[in-house]
């Protein structure tokens, strides 16, 4: 899996991370947490990532580029026991985040304009497959969220991008509506 060292801690022992605002990174597959945790760094003070078991959750801390962060993988939908909106909840009532990254592996519908690499930004997040099946026709029921104008701002802000795939592409960055939903779409 991960390149990483991790240090195992004691939640009591780190209750000084616990009380700062740190970045929450959500995962939901193996392959996304190796990634993640492949550009995390030790927090100052530690020579290795920072491994808490506490509850049902293992949260990892680092430095992901200039910030502090808390991350946690869910299993993959939204509804399961170890779903991401259980899993988030857990987190933010153990953590002190102002910030949820969901980081994951998506799909566009563009191969002209999007590629593997390429990084999607969510403007909002539209639901597709909360609806009412009806005789006739089905319903859409899903309200699209807006993500955080602050979180935007932010990246929209970001003026020295430059980060190249394994294939050496240089990797965009890509505003849009995203859709979100329980089934695995591969075509």
């Amino acid at each position: 899996m991960s390149k990483q060292e991790y240090i195992e801690i004691e939640c009591k022992k780190i209750e000084h991370l616990l009380k700062e605002d740190l970045i929450l990174l959500i995962t939901a597959t193996d392959l996304e947490t190796e990634f993640t945790h492949n550009n995390l760094k030790p927090i100052d003070g530690y020579t290795e990532i920072i491994k808490v078991f506490e509850g049902n959750q293992t949260y990892y801390f680092g430095m992901f580029g200039l910030y502090k962060v808390a991350h946690v993988q869910c299993a993959m939908g939204s509804i399961s026991r170890a779903s991401s909106i259980m899993t988030v909840s857990t987190a933010l009532g153990k953590l002190k985040s102002k910030i949820v990254i969901m980081v994951g592996i998506a799909f566009g519908v563009d191969e002209k304009n999007q590629k593997i690499g390429d990084v999607f930004v969510a403007e909002s997040v539209i639901p597709y497959n909360i609806k009412r099946v009806g005789k006739d026709k089905d319903i859409s029921r899903g309200i699209e969220t807006q993500s955080s104008q602050i979180l935007l701002n932010r990246f929209k802000n970001i003026k020295n991008w430059e980060h190249t795939t394994i294939q050496d592409n240089k990797s965009e960055v890509i505003f849009t509506r995203l859709l979100s939903g329980e089934e695995l779409v591969d075509n």
